[in-house]
């Protein structure tokens, strides 16, 4: 018994410190991070390197989020789950650069986003020892819908909108159809949507060594793991697009350490990973012009016509999501003829780092509210902002740049290039649950609760079930 509380004492100092000393900073974006996956949920057994055993199991999941204020955060201009449409510049936003607006009538409402994402399939596993050495796969095929669950408030029709999208032509009449325009090729704020697949595959090999102390028996599994990947390249062209896979390669390793005693097995598991550079589709916000300001107008040089900006703000960009660390440990206590365990597990993603992106060679300008440019008056506002109204129509209004008649072009140079990228993030999952364990079958049920280290982010609970075989 001393040994136990030597090794959980342990636990509890190396964790206090680990998290103690991990910096963490605020995601500077509304890009949806895209989630290098662990697979906590069904990955990690006590008893894979107990024989010369090869194991199969499917382990069928959801995960849905919930506390979406948290997860709205990430995506509104102000940090809030809500923000203000105002044409005369009181606002967050300035509805005229979605083309949103009444010139006789100042269009103001609020805005709200209820972010939800829900993930659902079956994981499957593979392990497999030889003498002192093992194999192990692990994979899922799933399906993930997310929704943004855009409502808006206090119009000049009072009240919520019908969530309808903009067909083709239309004039546009709300926020919601604003969000959705179809000349918006990219950064579309909608849901539902949906995407199936394979997530991308994990392979670990290593080898594993047993030893006792007093009646304590251990086993050390060093390994090198791999994440191949089954994504394709994120396309940017919704806000909260559902992701499953992604296409980035990765390397890492780490060490697996079981303690068994008569009654319990005591599991750590430890993994760092780094994620190779690849190519997706990011958009930007300009660095003068503040968030949101990738949604501004544009038009381009010697034309009068304007061009949503997040056209031209979206472009092929190399990304190298870099490392990211799980530490995961499990407990399983043996009551009569059952086994209960507990498991936490902290991950952590370093910043993503971007390499390149594709130039931007000054051909378009912003939009100049309340002026419109034309062929021979190629006048610009480059220092607008998406809360900024019409000249002469409100208290923030836009600034055209002089002298009169001044073409201001934009280049690659003028991106926020932070604002393309998702920060550092740190998660934690606690779950617990009910295991069976015959000659050759393995049945398991748990939930698990996922809880955001700085309270922003993903909040999800999940529950699963395995069924597996071992021969």
């Amino acid at each position: 018994m001393k040994s136990m509380s030597r090794i959980l004492y342990a636990l509890g100092i190396f964790i206090f410190f680990g998290i103690g000393q991990f910096s963490l900073n605020a995601y500077s974006t509304f890009f949806s991070p895209v989630s290098i996956n662990s697979y906590e949920f069904y990955s990690i057994y006590p008893e894979l390197f107990s024989s010369d055993k090869k194991v199969f199991f499917l382990s069928p999941f959801l995960q849905v989020s919930f506390k979406n204020s948290s997860l709205a955060q990430q995506f509104t201009v102000n940090e809030f789950d809500n923000f203000v449409l105002d044409q005369q510049g009181l606002g967050d936003i300035n509805p005229l650069w979605f083309n949103l607006g009444n010139f006789e009538k100042n269009y103001t409402s609020t805005v709200k986003f209820s972010p939800q994402f829900i993930r659902a399939g079956s994981g499957f596993h593979i392990h497999a020892n030889f003498l002192k050495a093992f194999l192990q796969i692990d994979g899922a095929v799933l399906s993930m819908i997310t929704n943004m669950r855009v409502q808006e408030f206090n119009s000049p029709e009072n009240g919520i909108l019908p969530t309808t999208t903009l067909l083709q032509n239309e004039t546009i009449q709300n926020a919601i159809a604003a969000f959705t325009n179809p000349d918006m090729q990219y950064g579309k704020i909608t849901g539902p949507l949906h995407e199936s697949g394979m997530e991308n595959i994990q392979c670990r090999l290593g080898a594993f060594h047993e030893h006792r102390m007093h009646s304590v028996t251990i086993t050390t599994a060093p390994y090198l793991q791999c994440s191949l990947p089954t994504g394709k390249k994120p396309d940017a062209q919704y806000l909260f697009a559902p992701q499953v896979g992604n296409n980035h390669f990765g390397i890492g390793a780490g060490i697996t350490t079981i303690f068994e005693g008569n009654s319990y097995k005591l599991l750590f598991d430890t993994v760092v990973q780094y994620n190779a550079k690849a190519l997706e589709m990011r958009s930007f916000d300009l660095a003068a012009n503040g968030k949101w300001s990738r949604y501004l107008l544009v038009f381009r040089d010697g034309y009068s016509d304007e061009v949503p900006g997040i056209n031209i703000f979206t472009q092929p960009t190399l990304i190298t999501p870099q490392a990211q660390f799980l530490i995961f440990a499990r407990y399983d206590k043996k009551v009569y003829n059952s086994t209960w365990f507990f498991t936490y597990s902290f991950f952590g993603h370093m910043r993503e780092k971007i390499l390149s992106v594709q130039d931007i060679q000054g051909q378009y300008g912003i939009f100049p509210l309340g002026a419109p440019p034309t062929p021979l008056f190629p006048q610009t506002a480059s220092t607008a902002r998406i809360n900024q109204s019409a000249s002469g129509s409100g208290f923030d209004q836009v600034s055209f740049d002089q002298p009169a008649g001044t073409f201001v072009g934009l280049t690659t140079a003028d991106l926020d290039i932070s604002s393309g990228r998702a920060s550092s993030w740190i998660t934690n999952t606690i779950s617990a649950g009910w295991k069976y364990i015959g000659v050759h079958a393995v049945a398991e049920f748990a939930g698990a609760l996922e809880l955001p280290w700085d309270n922003k982010g993903a909040f999800t609970w999940s529950i699963w079930a395995v069924v597996g075989y071992s021969f």
